[in-house]
C-alpha cells in the first residue's frame, strides 16, 4: 500500500528502511558524541598538568599542617621542594607565604612567579590570588617576574628559593 502526497509516494516499506538506516548511523556516531561531552564538561585546563607528587603526599601533608599550625620555617622546608617537583597546592602555598610574608620575607614578585606557576600546574585558587599580586607590582616589576615565571614553567629548578 503506498500513501501519495503530491507528487511524493510513500511506500512504508522504504520508510522503515530509511528509518533504519538512519538510527543505524546515528548508532555508529554515539561513541564520537560521548567523547565530546565528556571532553566539554571536564575542566579542559586540566590537560596540561605536569603532577610529578600526588596531591595526597605524606610531605603535602606534614607541610600543610605545619602551615596551619604556625610553624612556617618547618612548613617551608617541606612545601618548597614539593613546589619545585610540580605540586599545585604547594606551588600556591609557597606564593602565598611571599605574598603575606609568613616564614619567608615578603616578596611580590616570588609570589607572582609561584602563583603564575602553580596556575600553569592547574591549580583553581592560585588566578584570585595572582591578580591580587598583580596589583602591588609596578609595570617594571610585573615584566621581570613574568619573564621569570616563563623560565620557572619550563624549567622548575630555575624558579627562585
Amino acid at each position: 500500500m503506498k500513501l501519495v502526497f503530491g507528487v511524493v509516494s510513500l511506500d512504508p516499506c522504504n520508510i522503515t528502511t530509511v528509518l533504519l538506516s538512519s538510527m543505524i548511523n546515528i548508532i555508529k556516531l554515539f561513541p564520537i558524541f560521548i567523547v565530546f561531552v565528556f571532553a566539554i564538561a571536564f575542566d579542559l585546563e586540566a590537560r596540561h598538568h605536569r603532577l610529578v607528587v600526588p596531591e595526597d603526599s605524606k610531605e603535602w601533608t606534614i607541610g600543610s599542617r605545619a602551615y596551619m599550625s604556625g610553624d612556617y620555617r618547618r612548613a617551608l622546608k617541606y612545601i618548597r621542594p614539593l613546589a619545585k617537583q610540580g605540586h599545585s597546592k604547594a606551588q600556591s602555598a609557597l606564593a602565598w607565604m611571599y605574598e603575606t610574608g609568613r616564614g619567608v620575607d615578603r616578596d611580590y614578585e616570588k609570589a607572582l612567579i609561584w602563583f603564575t606557576v602553580a596556575i600553569e600546574y592547574g591549580s583553581r585558587t592560585a588566578p584570585r590570588n595572582l591578580y591580587t599580586v598583580e596589583k602591588r607590582l609596578n609595570k617594571s616589576e610585573l615584566k621581570k617576574a613574568r619573564k621569570i615565571a616563563e623560565g620557572c614553567i619550563r624549567n622548575l629548578s630555575s624558579c627562585p628559593q
